[in-house]
């Protein structure tokens, strides 16, 4: 059975008189020198259809867009347009200046966005204040957002084709528009300067100069040893050419950048900080300081990370719910990302991986595991994916995605979807895999099954393979690399930081340092649930896959540019959880360790 309808529109109308707000920004500017850019949208009525969605609600579909909105919020979908400006371009604004617009004819029960959180996770519950008005949603056409990296400003422009209102069931949609970006051609970008000048009575005394380097290991002097012999495999095996840097020298050459704009361990006062009191957030913003200095590295592209959170500290200890009286360790969450970014924009502006290690033994050992698995890599066996995952089955059609479109893909379950250690043990050991997705739950020092677990102590057990995978994972917590410095955890080492300590497990993990959030939308089709949008971290686990086969030549680059997909597919700043996932992602490995081409 087709058990969905096409859309049937009324008659066209101008744009000019649809009451929603149809621009962003300063779209009046009339100076001199202001620059435009156009872009068009277009649907037809024969490409939308409406589909039932559970508990009698419905699914509008538009063209291939997906639904964008928050928990509660009707399912609309986005469009987003990327463009590349020079990096010190000031952007006015966005505006829709013509274009048409009809009804859907007759009534449509738009499903709301699925709660994110337990105990309804998942489910369709409206928010009430918004499903019992009349006035459209998302009351908007446009919207932008961007971000720079060392060479471009990237303009990530979001538009809102389709527009309801809930309470009257009624639909508009936009079938052509004009939408135009204003913007100037900028003096240099004096928002952030490139290196403080000072803070307090500190100013740079001594810039450390590394001008051919194409990597940048940053360790302490402790693990100099360790990061010297892992910068010689760049630039001997892989003519990447490395150099190490000291946390000693940053600490002595570069006063600390200032706080970044996102809550978290800047509130000082805040009683959650009991919980991580030797993290050393000077360093950290003087490392951050380093990362701003160009010309003291003008052709630097990849940052390694050599040592856990007490060697190297998080680049910012950031909290998504923050009140002064918190006090729970999943509530402060480490990220690296402002070492990637340092201009604070999210947008990477270098390829970063941390080898969270805790002594010289353990980096002897990772860096050996990195040498023999450069040596064995082989596209053939690294386009294999594994599948340790209950809920990656047909409903989620990924195959009509074309996300596995070139792999060889393997589900380690049973065929009652049930998912035992025993599945999973060969993913990590032998079964010569190049990709696992991992989509259980997680605690931070385990997977979790049907009715078995998969531990870091697990991993440690297990014996030398070389020829081991990327570890894509959901699972919460267990990217976590600051255990050395959270006063409630009796662990020495996570889940992720085991993978890559074990002598098998894996050569990186791509996941979450806390709670993670995984949500999907679906519809029905012929009879079958299929999922119509993944959300959160499930998304997060699939754009290294995209990014491979896109090109991406480095473990670093893989996940940079998973992260760049990301933020143009998503509306970060009108959705507060895409801003959490992004800042708690992590790479646990060498970003500069080459990957063999996808063929």
């Amino acid at each position: 059975m087709d058990d969905r309808r096409p859309v049937v529109l009324g008659p066209a109308q101008d744009l000019s008189i649809l009451e929603v707000k149809k621009d962003c920004g300063n779209t009046k500017t009339q100076a001199a020198g202001t620059r435009v850019k156009s872009l068009k949208f277009a649907v037809k009525a024969s490409e939308c259809f409406v589909y039932a969605v559970p508990d009698r609600f419905e699914y509008l579909a538009v063209k291939d867009l997906q639904p964008c909105t928050r928990q509660g919020e009707p399912q609309v979908p986005m469009k987003t347009f990327v463009l590349e400006l020079e990096r010190d371009a000031e952007i006015c604004g966005v505006e829709v200046v013509a274009g048409r617009f009809a009804k859907v004819q007759g009534e449509v029960r738009i499903a709301p966005s699925p709660r994110a959180a337990e105990p309804n996770w998942n489910k369709l519950i409206p928010d009430e204040a918004i499903y019992g008005r009349n006035t459209l949603f998302p009351g908007s056409l446009v919207r932008y957002e961007s971000g720079c990296d060392n060479e471009r400003q990237h303009v990530f422009i979001r538009f809102f084709p389709l527009q309801y209102a809930p309470a009257a069931k009624e639909a508009i949609l936009v079938t052509e528009a004009t939408i135009r970006l204003y913007y100037k051609a900028g003096q240099p970008r004096a928002r952030l300067k490139e290196i403080p000048e000072s803070s307090g009575t500190a100013s740079v005394t001594n810039r450390i100069m590394t001008p051919s380097a194409q990597c940048v290991i940053i360790c302490p002097s402790a693990l100099r040893e360790q990061g010297q012999r892992l910068a010689s495999f760049h630039t001997d095996k892989e003519d990447i050419c490395s150099a190490v840097v000291t946390t000693e020298a940053i600490r002595a050459a570069y006063p600390p950048a200032e706080d970044p704009p996102f809550e978290g361990c800047k509130n000082r006062d805040a009683a959650g900080w009991k919980l991580f009191g030797h993290y050393d957030y000077v360093l950290a913003r003087q490392i951050i300081a380093y990362m701003r200095d160009r010309a003291a590295h003008p052709h630097l592209a990849y940052l390694t990370l050599l040592g856990d959170a007490t060697l190297v500290p998080p680049s910012y200890y950031y909290s998504h719910h923050f009140c002064e009286m918190q006090t729970r360790y999943t509530d402060w969450m480490p990220t690296d990302m402002f070492y990637a970014s340092p201009d604070y924009d999210l947008v990477p502006n270098y390829h970063l991986g941390r080898l969270s290690v805790s002594t010289p033994a353990e980096g002897h050992n990772l860096v050996g595991k990195i040498e023999r698995w450069h040596e064995h890599a082989q596209t053939d066996w690294i386009k294999k994916v594994y599948l340790v995952n209950a809920w990656v089955t047909s409903r989620f059609d990924w195959y009509r995605k074309g996300l596995f479109d070139g792999f060889q893909v393997k589900r380690l379950a049973s065929v009652d979807d049930r998912v035992e250690r025993v599945y999973a043990d060969p993913a990590f050991t032998t079964a010569e895999a190049g990709f696992v997705f991992l989509g259980q739950h997680g605690s931070g020092g385990e997977v979790v099954f049907n009715s078995s677990m998969l531990t870091s102590d697990d991993l440690m057990s297990y014996g030398t393979h070389a020829r081991l995978p990327m570890v894509l994972a959901v699972t919460c917590d267990n990217g976590a690399f600051d255990f050395g410095l959270a006063s409630n955890r009796s662990l020495a080492h996570s889940f992720g930081e085991c993978v890559l300590l074990s002598k098998a497990g894996g050569i990186a993990y791509i996941g979450a340092t806390r709670t993670t959030t995984a949500v999907h939308t679906e519809c029905f089709y012929k009879g079958q649930m299929i999922t119509t949008h993944v959300k959160y971290r499930g998304a997060l686990m699939y754009y290294p896959l995209l990014a491979y086969r896109d090109g991406a030549a480095t473990l670093g680059e893989l996940d940079s540019k998973a992260v760049l997909r990301y933020i143009a597919d998503n509306d970060v700043n009108g959705d507060p959880i895409h801003q959490t996932e992004i800042l708690q992602h992590v790479l646990l490995g060498d970003a500069a360790l080459k990957i063999p081409p996808f063929r």
